[in-house]
């Protein structure tokens, strides 16, 4: 990662960055039956929700989840329950990764504003907030159901920029999607992407060290 200093706020998606997200993983989860469901019909549950224009919806916050879950047990109609949980179960299934929390924490401690700019649905977001203390160090977070906007339309990174009053050429985004920080990096933010959740507690610890030899 090339810093261009000085660092003044460090800017966090969610979804693989602060917690693991994954869709097949919930779809194993969400699985009321017992014993393990066949990797097919997983693939198929996964298609009817969370692939679907629906869930994006959900994520802008002009959708409940009690409409999608109607309209996903209408598309696919072979198990009402398994269907609902995925939409129930799926903010429990956001854990917190223990090395970007611990990160998370130091670059608290060192001073450094952390803000959260993520797409997710307002159920979700209200669970982790509650229930993680991680999300309590946050200066600030915008949710894509909040403000209406999702995820890599420029307008959701100037509503941060200007809510937070941030100078976006110094401050650091991360994000596990290439789409999301080449926006991010059109809206002159530093972004870089997190390509794998083991290494976004080191990504976090570089910054952090940046920002205290700045100072």
């Amino acid at each position: 990662m090339q810093l261009v200093l000085p660092v003044q706020a460090l800017i966090l998606d969610i979804g693989n960055v602060i917690c693991e997200w994954s869709p097949v993983k919930l779809g194993y989860r969400a699985h009321p039956g017992s014993g393990q469901p066949d990797a097919s019909v997983v693939t198929e549950v996964v298609e009817a929700t969370i692939r679907q224009s629906d869930w994006l919806d959900l994520d802008r916050g002009v959708l409940t989840p009690e409409v999608a879950i109607k309209r996903a047990q209408q598309r696919w109609p072979k198990d009402n329950d398994w269907i609902e949980s995925i939409y129930r179960k799926m903010p429990e299934s956001l854990v917190p990764l223990p090395d970007t929390v611990a990160a998370m924490q130091e670059a608290r401690d060192a001073g450094l504003p952390l803000y959260i700019l993520s797409n997710m649905p307002s159920h979700a977001g209200q669970y982790l907030f509650k229930n993680h203390a991680c999300f309590s160090w946050v200066e600030h977070a915008v949710l894509s159901c909040d403000c209406k906007m999702l995820k890599p339309d420029l307008a959701i990174y100037h509503h941060l920029i200007k809510t937070c009053a941030l100078v976006p050429q110094h401050c650091v985004f991360l994000d596990d999607m290439p789409e999301n920080v080449n926006a991010a990096q059109q809206c002159q933010l530093q972004a870089f992407q997190a390509k794998d959740t083991a290494t976004v507690g080191a990504m976090i610890r570089d910054i952090v060290a940046a920002f205290v030899q700045q100072n």
